[in-house]
């Protein structure tokens, strides 16, 4: 800043954070007097403007903070009085982006704004919830602010919550990046039940890709910032089931057992349906064993359609004889 017969002025080095507004004073001095300051570092100052609030994360927290599937919406966290909704954990986004409790707040009814845009919209039909329409690769987020208190009125789509980020954008210089993260099953651990079955563990593949790319359209003037990411996965989900074993599919059900409500194993007792005397069913003629007369063949057919048990299952119940991936 300078005018006619005064000093020339600057005030360099100027941060502003998401959604802050802050105050710049300066007093012009007549020129010929010399004085200069120099501030190598500083503490953050006072935000005397506003009243909200709230937690700044900066781009490098953005990029060395390590993310499950990097997932954005797993940097709420780092903000005070955030914590994941009970039984869902840190990387559960249902509906997207918004699935965390906030200050006492109900879970997903954050406000989250890109830029200054508003990109969630209460869930459509049930009014409590917010949708995010768009979720940000991490590697284009600069910056983005949690405000959970005293926020100005122009914020009020929510229940107590706002999500605030800030794209990277062109410059005049070309700049940009190239990622990609992998994950093999060979690097996994086993999974419990696959590894009690005494079977390997499954093949389990991740490819997460893309690259961004900013620069000058005209320089000083206009700019662009694109960015692609792409995601391959193949993760077979490890099944633990019931099915019926041999002699079941013959209809004898002498070996069958269950357990009572003390947790006794107890033969699983079937009758005759065909024989009912003052409310009395009768066994049938070898008990838990099916007349073959009974035995319908379709039925037989459906139930030989299921697969065959390939472990032992749980002992006495038998339960849980099927392991697959």
């Amino acid at each position: 800043m300078e005018a006619p017969g005064f000093q020339t002025l600057q005030k360099q080095n100027v941060v502003l954070a998401v959604d802050q507004q802050t105050t710049l004073d300066f007093s012009l001095k007549p020129a010929g007097m010399s004085t200069q300051i120099q501030v190598e570092a500083a503490a953050p100052l006072l935000d005397t403007d506003s009243a909200s609030l709230g937690t700044d994360v900066t781009n490098e927290y953005v990029k060395q903070i390590p993310l499950l599937d990097r997932n954005f919406f797993g940097l709420m966290f780092l903000s005070a009085g955030v914590t994941e909704v009970t039984g869902a954990g840190t990387a559960d986004n249902y509906p997207t982006g918004t699935n965390f409790v906030s200050n006492g707040q109900r879970n997903a009814t954050a406000e989250v704004r890109i830029d200054g845009a508003l990109v969630s919209a209460s869930e459509q039909g049930e009014g409590a919830t917010s949708n995010v329409y768009y979720e940000p690769s991490v590697e284009i987020v600069q910056e983005f602010k949690v405000q959970n208190n005293s926020y100005s009125a122009e914020f009020g789509s929510n229940g107590g919550t706002v999500a605030n980020m800030v794209l990277k954008s062109g410059t005049n210089n070309f700049h940009g990046s190239g990622w990609w993260f992998g994950q093999r099953g060979w690097l996994d651990a086993n999974e419990f039940f696959t590894k009690q079955a005494g079977q390997p563990r499954p093949g389990h593949t991740r490819d997460q890709y893309g690259i961004s790319l900013g620069g000058p359209i005209i320089k000083n003037q206009t700019f662009f910032f694109v960015d692609i990411e792409r995601i391959n996965a193949k993760a077979p989900q490890p099944i633990t089931a019931t099915v019926p074993t041999a002699l079941e599919r013959l209809g004898d059900f002498s070996q069958t057992n269950i357990l009572d409500q003390d947790g006794n194993v107890v033969p699983n007792l079937i009758f005759n349906p065909y024989q009912l005397s003052g409310g009395v069913r009768a066994d049938f003629s070898t008990p838990n064993v099916i007349d073959q007369q009974f035995i319908d063949p379709i039925g037989q057919k459906i139930i030989n359609l299921y697969p065959l048990a390939n472990v032992p299952g749980d002992p006495g119940t038998g339960t849980n004889n099927f392991a697959a991936w």
